[in-house]
């Protein structure tokens, strides 16, 4: 049995992407009998980690369920199973399906087992747990992906199309927050975020550490799944819903059944009550760990029911438990029952400092922020995540407490620097986190430790390094936005930048953690612009262009493929405009600093994708305007530089820039069913932007033709062979690119990368005569 495990560990871990192959193997575990756990404690970890892995899958937590079952119907079996945390696997699983019969029926089984008297107070209090849990959807936040066939419509212009996608398709909302910006929500609270500061999931949102600190870092429930959960407890309220409401109640009726399920508050009230009294009545951890569970989820699906739970001492119960001297100092089997339940009860005091800082304040008061440090270091890699989850959720508030109940600063440093050098990918994302949040804190600049800023910064480097190696998204957002901070920082010490920069790559390292800061940030550039981009891909874009626009203060001009890279993504009809104005920013100060006039033509020249015509198309005027200008300043400065290949590329640019009038069709204006005034005014600005645009090409225009004049002219011979050394390196590099999909349309190069993505590295190391000093 144990060769058969170990055979079977392997190949679940090499194939933890396929829910299928995962299921099958937790059933052959689950026939191997109880017997086995009694000589191999992994068994049971294995199976929860696939459950995890794959939450949104159904048919994984059914399988799983009735693994656990079978598992536990031995007394030393039962104990590995309660030690391995399959009360809380349990619960996520019910509370992942609540509308699946077959998961609530199998797992109320298992907590039969696993903790009956916890169970039997959460019956006589919710009653059928179908009705009292809210309703969770799995969505991947791809936003508006059934648009992305009409942007290609020859008649209408792609940037109209997509506003008007952005404006009409509703964002996506995470946690279940009310729809209505400032208003309440079924507990009688009032939402103090709205629609106007988090709720909505977009790749802008996600990008800024405000944005991240609300909806970015995941919980338990879905840290590793692909999915991203979302509540349906306040989603589905509106207005006119709440206002028909009302008018029934007031005629009598019970519009309790209208509403999507979830607690009441007398439910919740009882609960916390039951975790209160719990440890005077001595319930077990398995008890305790159920009723945490249970309420960590019903402060993540609301804010007011967050702040249910606190006013009814949810919170002070979930800290007593923490610090109950019985889950300590006992024996090392008793010790091993209580783990769940503590990183149970961290995991709920996060969900409830997640919604709200009045609340975070409120449960950092109970003295948590040392209480979560002294699991920091705990085996288990679950309780460091919760650790670090609720660490992140605190640090906001730091400076806003009295000394004695801030989070120590040593302490959190040696484990966010300990933990983003773990193998354990969730790990170090929670790691990362927090050191957004330490950043946005000024913890860098007020350091006076260099050593710990220059160990950040090698750590950082390596964890992106990791991300990129699998390109999980969100993993490297989070790296993505510290390094962001940092270099934002680096304005007032300069140190910061400093040991970024002295740190090109972990020379020991395989694969992409060698790679340099820049060819790091430049890979999930075209992730935010690929098919099907996910809100995720979209913000680790935006953070990555902007991050190269804070590195181009320091390390200007950025490689040519880089420049290529930032161009491209740039100028997609699929970048958001978050992104179109960082990669924009980022390229034109590089090209401001660039010295080699053949390598800016040849960007001059990139196409960015297909007009509406099918032809190339160049990047908009006042980038093209750009890039001219500073050919013709070095062109002034020594002349002879004009060579063939130079010139070849400006003729090209001559070719595809737009004729006068057909800069933009009349669709582009959005006149199209509309009445006379409003087609009129269209019309009127549609030939107000035309000729802005005919005389920005034509300012192009005449710089090529004095760019294309000093062809011919003579340099001394040394000079000469050298430019000529230096084209044909550059000719050798740009060769093979002239049909790559970076030099067609947007399209075929986003197709073609996200094929490759897996197998071929975006940012490889440019030639000698591309490296600029």
């Amino acid at each position: 049995a144990g060769e058969v495990f170990g055979l079977l560990e392997v190949l679940m871990r090499r194939h933890a992407v396929r829910a299928d192959v995962l299921a099958k193997g937790v059933l052959i575990i689950a026939r191997l009998g109880p017997s086995f756990l009694q000589h191999e404690h992994r068994g049971v970890f294995t199976i929860i980690e696939a459950m995890g892995r794959h939450r949104s899958n159904v048919e994984l937590q059914r399988v799983g369920a009735r693994a656990l079952l079978s598992l536990a119907r031995e007394e030393r079996a039962l104990h590995r199973c309660k030690a391995g945390g399959s009360v809380g696997a349990t619960v996520l699983a019910m509370v992942g399906h609540s509308q699946d019969e077959q998961v609530l029926r199998d797992a109320g089984r298992v907590l039969e087992k696993l903790c009956p008297r916890g169970l039997a107070k959460v019956i006589a209090i919710c009653g059928d747990m179908g009705l009292t849990l809210p309703p969770v959807s799995w969505q991947e936040y791809t936003q508006g992906t059934a648009w992305e066939p009409v942007l290609l419509d020859s008649e209408w212009s792609a940037q109209l199309l997509k506003n008007f996608r952005e404006d009409v398709v509703v964002g996506a909302r995470r946690r279940g927050m009310s729809s209505m910006s400032g208003g309440t929500d079924s507990y009688g609270e009032a939402d103090p975020r709205g629609q106007n500061d988090a709720e909505v999931m977009s790749g802008a949102k996600l990008a800024v550490a405000k944005g991240y600190r609300s909806v970015g870092l995941r919980e338990e429930l879905d840290a590793a799944d692909n999915y991203w959960a979302t509540s349906f407890l306040e989603q589905s309220r509106s207005p006119a819903r709440e206002r028909d409401f009302m008018a029934l109640e007031m005629v009598g009726c019970d519009t309790t059944l209208l509403r999507p399920p979830g607690p009441t508050n007398d439910q919740l009230q009882r609960l916390c009550e039951s975790l209160s009294e719990g440890l005077a009545h001595q319930l077990g951890a398995q008890d305790g760990e159920l009723i945490a569970t249970l309420l960590g989820h019903f402060s993540w699906c609301s804010v007011g029911a967050a702040r249910k739970i606190v006013s009814y001492g949810g919170a002070s119960a979930l800290a007593d438990w923490l610090r109950a001297p019985r889950f300590r100092g006992r024996s090392p089997e008793e010790q091993e029952l209580a783990y769940p339940m503590q990183r149970a009860c961290l995991g709920a005091l996060s969900s409830i400092c997640q919604q709200d800082q009045e609340l975070a304040n409120h449960v950092m008061g109970l003295g948590v922020a040392q209480l979560a440090l002294d699991f920091s270091s705990h085996v288990d890699q679950r309780m460091q995540r919760a650790t670090m989850r609720l660490l992140t959720r605190l640090i906001p508030i730091n400076r806003d407490r009295p000394p004695d109940e801030r989070v120590p600063q040593e302490e959190a440093w040696s484990t966010v620097l300990r933990l983003l050098r773990d193998t354990d990918e969730i790990s170090r994302t929670c790691a990362a986190a927090a050191a957004v949040e330490m950043v946005e804190d000024r913890w860098l600049v007020e350091s006076e430790d260099v050593g710990q800023i220059e160990e950040l910064s090698s750590n950082l480097l390596s964890a992106l390094g990791a991300a990129v190696d699998t390109g999980c998204a969100s993993a490297g957002l989070p790296l993505l936005l510290t390094i962001g901070n940092m270099l934002v920082e680096s304005d007032r010490d300069y140190r910061i930048a400093k040991t970024l920069l002295s740190h090109p790559g972990q020379k020991d390292q395989p694969s992409n953690q060698s790679q340099s800061l820049v060819q790091l940030l430049a890979f999930w550039l075209s992730k935010g612009i690929a098919t099907g981009a996910l809100a995720a891909d979209k913000a680790a874009g935006i953070a990555a262009a902007t991050a190269l626009q804070s590195l181009s203060g320091f390390e200007a001009p950025l490689p040519f493929r880089e420049l290529r890279e930032l161009l491209v993504c740039g100028q997609s009809t699929r970048a958001e405009p978050a992104l179109r104005e960082a990669c924009k920013n980022a390229l034109l100060i590089s090209v401001r600093e660039e010295n080699q006039p053949q390598q800016l033509a040849y960007l001059l020249a990139t196409s960015v994708g297909k007009g509406p015509g099918g032809e190339d198309r160049l990047a908009e005027t006042k980038i093209l305007k750009s890039i001219a200008e500073r050919i013709v300043t070095l062109l002034r400065a020594g002349q002879g530089q004009a060579t063939d290949p130079l010139v070849s590329a400006l003729e090209r640019v001559e070719h595809l820039l737009p004729k006068n009038g057909a800069g933009k069709s009349k669709h582009a204006a959005g006149n199209s069913g509309r009445g006379v005034a409003a087609n009129a005014v269209s019309g009127s600005r549609w030939k107000q932007e035309n000729r802005l645009l005919d005389e920005e090409c034509k300012v192009v225009l005449e710089l090529l033709v004095e760019a294309k004049n000093f062809r011919g002219s003579a340099l001394p011979g040394s000079i000469v062979e050298e430019e000529e050394e230096e084209e044909d390196a550059l000719d050798d590099v740009m060769m093979p690119l002239s049909s790559s999909p970076l030099l067609a349309s947007s399209m075929q190069f986003e197709h073609e990368r996200m094929g490759q993505s897996q197998t071929v590295p975006l940012a490889k190391s440019s030639p000698p005569s591309l490296i600029h000093q």
